[in-house]
């Protein structure tokens, strides 16, 4: 055997004979650094996976369905009309629908209750079939809600038509002050728009009830009028 092999071999048992010397020590500064990292990792995983389910009810029922499957559209990766409408384009493949954030009503304290009240959401929206498609009542139904932290306000259903709207035609009460920092590191610029299109659609010799489910990001939009 060598002398170099032997100075391996040396080391090895070293180390080993160190840990086991120092085993309980080992084990107790583990406890320490990984149990607080663990949980502040399940803090930060609870609170965003529970911010991420929508439904589109004021309260939770044994009848709500949480929704977990929808359409994520970015602003800055679709097109916008003449108009300044962000286009969304073939939704279930049979019709187009056009997003104005027309006005940002921030909200201020209430002088007699002291709570923060008047703080809007308005949109213009309205939609086009596609070709061969023909759309009998088109309704959206309209949430914005926040990751990370706890917020959302349910407007109310409203039906569109195919031409663009005169006036605000999509309101929603949202009084709370953006942005939040629900954790460190974590600041939430904004809620998410979330809609459910509820439509029918003629096929064949039925009418057929459809739905889609999205998720607008008003992180990427900007309102035309904030006040």
């Amino acid at each position: 055997m060598n002398k170099k092999t032997t100075q391996v071999k040396q080391t090895k048992l070293s180390f080993w004979g160190w840990v086991h010397k120092y085993r309980l020590k080992i084990v107790t500064l583990s406890f320490i650094v990984l149990v607080p990292l663990a949980l502040l990792a399940s803090v930060y995983i609870g609170s965003f996976t529970n911010n991420r389910k929508i439904y589109f009810d004021q309260e939770v029922t044994n009848e709500t369905v949480m929704i977990s499957k929808y359409r994520k559209v970015n602003p800055d990766q679709i097109d916008m009309t003449d108009e300044f409408f962000y286009e969304i384009e073939d939704i279930n493949n049979q019709l187009d629908l056009y997003i104005l954030w027309d006005q940002l009503n921030e909200p201020y304290v209430n002088s007699e209750t002291g709570d923060l009240d008047f703080g809007t959401y308005r949109f213009k929206m309205y939609y086009k079939q596609n070709e061969g498609v023909t759309v009998n009542t088109l309704n959206v139904l309209p949430l914005l809600q926040t990751d990370w932290v706890s917020i959302r306000s349910l407007g109310t259903q409203t039906m569109l038509t195919q031409t663009i709207p005169s006036n605000n035609n999509i309101m929603i009460i949202f009084n709370h002050l953006m942005p939040k920092q629900p954790l460190p590191l974590v600041t939430v610029e904004s809620p998410h728009l979330y809609l459910k299109v509820s439509y029918q659609v003629v096929e064949g010799s039925q009418t057929v009830d459809k739905v889609a489910y999205i998720q607008f990001d008003l992180e990427n939009a900007n309102p035309r009028q904030v006040s």
